[in-house]
């Protein structure tokens, strides 16, 4: 399988630039932006190249300009989905408050159902599987975290009112299959208790 140094060489091939050639276009944009860090050298390129080096930021974002090349695509060239982003950060537990600053340039694909069921009587609570009739990919970075095709969920109805003010009618709900048995203690409210579906 092609690595991303070896995609990068390619690109520049099809361009019919130069190592030379790069060099210099990526010193008019460290002069750009008064940076040095941005020169992509001789000796580095071909390591990036040839030898599977990984460029600092600097040199990747001179390297995608000089190139014409996306950014985000080049990343995940390298292993790195920024798509994922929003599901990773949702991995980790932060106690305190804080703005989540994941705009819309965040790219990525989310499976995720495409066309229901016409036929669904959405006033009763059903398992969510059986009304969709047919996934896509949509581009919603921030449902990444969902596992839509690998968990159970399930749809409580409009008119269930069994489990208010538990579970409102109308709510989305996971359902863990792997825990099975019946836990009768350790919550302090009736909103912190595991609720068991039949």
């Amino acid at each position: 399988m092609e690595d991303a140094g070896e995609k990068l060489k390619r690109v520049r091939d099809r361009l019919s630039l130069t190592i030379r050639d790069v060099e210099e276009a990526s010193r008019k944009i460290a002069s750009r932006h008064r940076n040095d860090e941005f020169v992509v050298g001789l000796s580095r390129l071909s390591e990036i190249e040839n030898k599977g080096t990984v460029p600092t930021v600097y040199r990747l974002y001179s390297l995608c300009s000089i190139y014409r090349l996306d950014p985000l695509e080049v990343l995940e060239w390298y292993g790195v989905n920024v798509g994922e982003l929003p599901a990773d950060a949702a991995a980790i537990d932060i106690d305190r408050t804080h703005i989540i600053s994941f705009g819309v340039t965040n790219r990525g694909d989310v499976q995720f159902p495409l066309a229901l069921d016409p036929g669904i009587d959405i006033r009763r609570t059903t398992f969510l599987s059986r009304i969709i009739q047919r996934w896509g990919k949509l581009p919603i970075s921030l449902l990444n975290g969902l596992d839509l095709k690998d968990h159970r969920y399930a749809f409580i109805g409009m008119e269930d009112w069994l489990m208010y003010p538990l579970i409102q009618p109308g709510s989305l709900v996971l359902i863990d299959e792997t825990r099975r048995k019946v836990i009768n203690s350790g919550w302090t409210t009736e909103f912190e208790r595991p609720i068991y579906f039949f």
